[in-house]
């Protein structure tokens, strides 16, 4: 059988697109998601095999993506989410993660702030 593997998320960085350029989020302490919720339905009837629920996934819901950060005022991409945050109607924005495994991969993803 072969070893877990490991890695630290040290040298991971989260961006969001700025005029069209993507601009690091300075100063991340820690990061969770992307991932997936599903809505599952219960399709149980009288006849199902062994008295056992039945279940069937119908739609994919992108969870939430969380970050916490030491708040810099001075920094243009902290303040650029604050205000996309206190936008009247919300602004869609386009962010990356790319990961320091000893492989990086890029993960895109669209989100409100």
């Amino acid at each position: 059988m072969a070893a877990t593997n490991a890695y630290s998320s040290q040298g991971t960085a989260l961006n969001v697109t700025i005029a069209a350029v993507p601009t690091l989020v300075p100063q991340v302490r820690g990061l969770t998601g992307p991932s997936v919720n599903w809505s599952i339905d219960d399709i149980t009837t009288l006849s199902s095999p062994s008295n056992f629920k039945e279940k069937f996934p119908l739609m994919k819901d992108p969870a939430t993506v969380s970050f916490t950060l030491v708040y810099d005022s001075a920094n243009a991409a902290i303040e650029y989410l604050r205000a996309s945050n206190f936008a009247e109607f919300g602004i869609l924005e386009t962010f990356t993660i790319v990961t320091s495994a000893p492989v990086p991969k890029t993960l895109g993803f669209t989100a409100y702030v």
